[in-house]
């Protein structure tokens, strides 16, 4: 009877110490310092669009995103190459100048606001045009340019004619020459919209037209 009594309690001790343990290492866990990050409130009331931005702080390493509004800015993921104590992103493009919640996420969900009301001023789309055009072209010949926001052009002018184009992209834009009797030397401009007014002008420069060869009839 003894034996089992001893048993018992050599079994319930062992029982005792190993939820002694168990109950020793869940608080060991509870008290892992996990870090923290902590972030200067920054000083910029206005940024714009493809401005870089930095931040200053502490255990900055551990920031995942940045956002602005509802637009995030590229993060470098790769805790190798970052910084603990600063991070300097671009402000990324939003669809019109506004004002905007910016803050931070760290360890996946905790967030720090750094401004609640940051302007984000979207530049107004300026047309350029790179490419030339030819010194002259014969009626009915597509005339091709290259440039750059092209794409908010809305009609073309041949000195005080306007025509349609043919086709147009971000980075292209093209027209028919249109049908003369003899040659002609035109203006060649474009006219567009923008957040800074409407009917801008963009002047292209001279173009010659051609007539048509006339065609020989055999006899």
């Amino acid at each position: 009877m003894k034996r089992i009594m001893k048993q018992k309690y050599s079994l319930l001790s062992t029982m005792l110490y190993s939820l002694v343990l168990i109950f020793s290492a869940c608080t060991r866990d509870n008290d892992i310092d996990i870090p923290q990050t902590s972030v200067n409130k920054i000083t910029e009331t206005t940024v714009t669009v493809g401005d870089e931005i930095t931040f200053t702080g502490s255990n900055i390493h551990l920031i995942t995103k940045v956002t602005f509004g509802e637009a995030k800015a590229e993060v470098n993921l790769e805790l190798a190459k970052r910084d603990k104590h600063s991070l300097t992103v671009v402000v990324p493009e939003l669809l019109e100048t506004q004002k905007v919640k910016l803050f931070v996420t760290y360890n996946t969900n905790k967030r720090i606001v750094l401004s609640e009301e940051l302007e984000v001023i979207v530049p107004p789309v300026i047309p350029t045009v790179t490419s030339s055009l030819p010194s002259s072209v014969i009626s009915g010949k597509v005339v091709e340019l290259e440039g750059t926001g092209l794409k908010i052009i809305k009609s073309i002018f041949l000195d005080n004619t306007e025509i349609t184009y043919r086709s147009k992209d971000e980075s292209s834009i093209s027209f028919v020459a249109p049908e003369v009797d003899t040659e002609i030397s035109v203006q060649v401009k474009f006219i567009y919209d923008n957040s800074l007014g409407s009917n801008k002008e963009l002047l292209v420069g001279t173009l010659t037209i051609e007539p048509l060869p006339a065609i020989k009839v055999l006899k």
